[in-house]
């Protein structure tokens, strides 16, 4: 339990790709009752000289390391040694100090360092005894990892940031929207079948590593916040075309804007947009006339307040931090809980 007078501490190790999580977190926390204190550790280093690298990372490290000896609650944000993080915060912190490490990818698509075999065995030996509290955004990826071993202490929702921005949606030839970076995980044949199906749709992407794909155009570049904004603030839906994944920070931040999506049916849209949303493909998956319908049901749609899904996020993440931490037998058993 948070000690009165005491205030949990945000450890940020990706400062800018997690500037705007960070944000929200905090906002929404504050609109709870808690205040936070924050640390930002640069361990971002891409682009830097080596001179600058070692420079950054020496910042970074004595940011963890104020971090590892904060005697309070840390919500850890990002893990920085992947599932490592659990027996490193559990072995370096003081006694009796809360520490919440949140897991974004439980099952990476591509390698990452400290999410092996050894990695994952050793988190969940050590995280069994509950001082160390794993923390997720859906039962799935709380699932995923309890599959692997390692138990899951919350399982709490995104934060949201309240940001509705001025719409100028074209209801002529709407604009549909794919955004943020390319994985393989993008079902880019579905893509492929819209682009044919959908000539009087405005399709496009932007984002980095995205092929070209017929009947698409594709800003194939890194975009800046204001541009991703302004991007979502035009379209008349953002299209979430993953085969399978865990969260969507596209589809929280078009729920922030206030603009609809389309996707599979998935828990975490759910939880942003709620169960009955129009935008669910509800035919097979992969066959495209379930995904024009969807966009024919969304386009123009108003999507629940983002207001409301922000303080629903807010009110979970203050009880979970303000309350006692969740009661771990000693063989790990029992399953995450959902503030």
């Amino acid at each position: 339990m948070t000690s009165a007078g005491s205030r949990p501490l945000l450890f940020n190790p990706l400062p800018v790709a997690l500037a705007h999580y960070e944000d929200a977190l905090a906002a929404g926390l504050e609109a709870g009752g808690v205040g936070t204190d924050r640390v930002r550790a640069p361990f971002e280093s891409g682009g830097l000289s080596r001179v600058a690298r070692l420079r950054v990372l020496r910042t970074a490290v004595a940011g963890l390391w104020s971090a590892l000896r904060h005697p309070g609650t840390v919500v850890v944000l990002w893990p920085v040694l992947g599932l490592l993080d659990v027996p490193v915060w559990r072995l370096l912190s003081p006694r009796g100090a809360r520490r919440l490490v949140v897991v974004h990818d439980p099952v990476p698509l591509r390698p990452q360092r400290g999410c092996g075999r050894l990695a994952t065995w050793l988190a969940g030996r050590v995280a069994r005894d509950g001082r160390i509290e794993v923390v997720t955004h859906t039962a799935l990826a709380r699932d995923a990892l309890a599959r692997r071993g390692l138990p899951v202490s919350w399982v709490l929702p995104h934060p949201v940031l309240p940001r509705r921005a001025p719409r100028r949606f074209d209801s002529g030839r709407p604009v549909v929207l794919v955004a943020g970076q390319y994985k393989p995980s993008r079902d880019t044949a579905l893509l492929r079948d819209l682009g044919a199906a959908s000539t009087a749709l405005d399709l496009r992407i932007v984002g980095r590593g995205w092929p070209e794909i017929p009947g698409w155009t594709v800003e194939e570049r890194f975009v800046s916040e204001a541009e991703l904004d302004a991007a979502m603030a035009a379209a008349g839906a953002v299209l979430v075309p993953y085969r399978y994944y865990f969260q969507s920070g596209i589809a929280a931040r078009a729920c922030e804007l206030g603009v609809p999506v389309v996707a599979r049916r998935h828990e975490f849209i759910a939880s942003l947009y709620g169960a009955g949303w129009p935008g669910f493909v509800e035919e097979p998956a992969g066959d495209v006339r379930g995904w024009v319908r969807a966009l024919e049901r969304t386009l123009g749609a108003t999507p629940p307040g983002p207001g409301d899904v922000a303080a629903r996020a807010g009110r979970a993440w203050a009880a979970a931090l303000t309350g006692p931490p969740p009661v771990r037998s000693a063989a790990g058993g029992g399953r995450g809980r959902a503030a």
